[in-house]
């Protein structure tokens, strides 16, 4: 589903009762903040957001670095052929050995291809992977899981009322923030058994 982030942010700030253009006690980039932090837990709750990252290979090179959106593995292809050895550098460590063939580690930040002497100078690595979402600006627009428009709204409210310090902006912090917990109990099955590729839509970046 097709979500306009100006839509997002109105629907905020009337739920915030802050509409009046003249007086806001809340400012565009702290809303798109709060918005990007509920799309931060969106990622890992639902694991909805899905992308590719081709990377040309270096002659004799296997540690390539991970993208910075990086959030989970789902699978990688060398040059067209899906690598089906795949561990953590930790297990390979702690194994002292290397598979036969070709195969992959990872760790928090980068990618291992091995063996490393066997890659030539215009392989390709393409990378499936879950991924963090983020938005630039209200002028983005962002793709969505079914009804995951709600639950975001939800955790961003969660937010911006904490920033409330009575007892009343506290209760609706704790209200929204069950109102997401709910929503993200009745997407998480279906939006797993939908494995689409997610992806944002802005001005100015490619992806």
């Amino acid at each position: 589903m097709a979500v306009n982030i100006v839509e997002v942010v109105l629907g905020i700030r009337s739920r915030l009762g802050d509409t009046d253009v003249t007086s806001r006690d809340y400012s565009d980039p702290e809303i798109i903040d709060a918005v990007n932090s509920a799309l931060a837990h969106l990622s890992e709750d639902l694991l909805c957001f899905r992308r590719i990252w081709r990377v040309p290979c270096v002659a004799g090179v296997g540690r390539y670095e991970l993208p910075s959106d990086f959030l989970r593995f789902i699978s990688v292809n060398y040059n067209g052929t899906l690598i089906t050895e795949v561990e953590s550098m930790e297990h390979r460590v702690n194994r002292s050995y290397t598979y036969p063939r070709q195969s992959v580690s990872l760790d928090l930040q980068t990618l291992h291809l091995f063996p490393a002497e066997s890659i030539k100078s215009g392989d390709v690595i393409e990378l499936y992977y879950n991924y963090f979402e983020t938005i630039g600006d209200d002028r983005d627009t962002i793709a969505l899981p079914n009804n995951a428009k709600e639950a975001m709204i939800y955790f961003a409210l969660g937010l911006l009322f904490e920033n409330n310090i009575s007892a009343k902006g506290m209760e609706k912090s704790n209200r929204y923030k069950k109102l997401y917990e709910m929503e993200v109990q009745k997407l998480a099955s279906r939006v797993q058994m939908n494995a689409q590729s997610k992806n944002i839509r802005t001005r100015y970046r490619k992806v």
